[in-house]
């Protein structure tokens, strides 16, 4: 209800494995968000595991794109948690390789980071030649909260390879 503007947004939620959790990653919840960012406005948010979980991970992806934001998804190895996912939407790039370009050029000299730095900025945006299946992910129904499809994906995952 706040009518403050931010430059930035980080989401971390539970992951999506029930409807009540599901809807917290909704359509309707992105637009509210879209609407609380300023100009140059960044928003990111965690989306599981593009590798155990694709059809989620790209559910959020599509739904936080169908809200208005341009989206780039982004993977890195989390030590207690495997391969993790996240999804950067930003609402003002034109384009996925307008924003992708300017997360490559990010400087980190400045800043203290543990596991980030510019070596790592490409594989963190790069996943490797049909690592995903363009026909599943053509399937894929955006996330709405009175249509939460993404924990019927989340479910449908292959955590039991982790």
């Amino acid at each position: 209800q706040t009518k403050q503007f931010y430059n930035l947004i980080i989401i971390d939620l539970p992951d999506p494995r029930s409807i009540e959790l599901s809807r917290l990653y909704s359509f309707e919840f992105y637009q509210l968000c879209k609407k609380r960012l300023g100009q140059q406005g960044i928003l990111i948010t965690q989306a599981s595991s593009p590798y155990f979980s694709p059809s989620a991970f790209h559910c959020i992806e599509k739904t936080m794109n169908a809200a208005g934001f341009t989206t780039l998804g982004l993977h890195n190895q989390v030590i207690t948690m495997g391969e993790w996912g996240w999804v950067l939407g930003s609402s003002f790039h034109k384009n996925k390789q307008h924003l992708k370009t300017d997360v490559l050029q990010l400087q980190f000299d400045s800043i203290s980071t543990h596991w980030l730095n510019k070596e790592a900025l490409p594989l963190i945006t790069s996943f490797g030649k049909d690592f995903f299946a363009a026909k599943k992910h053509d399937t894929i129904q955006i996330n709405r909260i009175h249509e939460p499809v993404l924990y019927r994906y989340y479910l449908d995952s292959k955590w039991d390879v982790y």
